[in-house]
């Protein structure tokens, strides 16, 4: 199985939203949800809080790996 990024996965999916409204893409919107939901972040507006999300991710990757025993 070949390995793609995470945001090509997304390729396919069509965004119904209104042109003039839309001001980021849809692949980028749910890769950062989905990076949100990694990081514990409940809402959009956990995703804004002052230590970032780069912070929350590594914690969410950093709490798999020790439950999973990730090396």
């Amino acid at each position: 199985m070949s390995e793609a990024p995470l945001i090509d996965s997304f390729a396919e999916i069509e965004d119904s939203r209104c042109a003039r409204n839309t001001l980021y893409p849809i692949d980028e919107i749910l890769l950062l949800a989905i990076c949100g939901a990694i990081s514990g972040a409940d809402d959009f507006v956990a995703l804004e809080e002052p230590e970032g999300i780069e912070a929350r991710l590594a914690q969410g990757i950093s709490a798999l790996r020790a439950r999973d025993s990730f090396p």
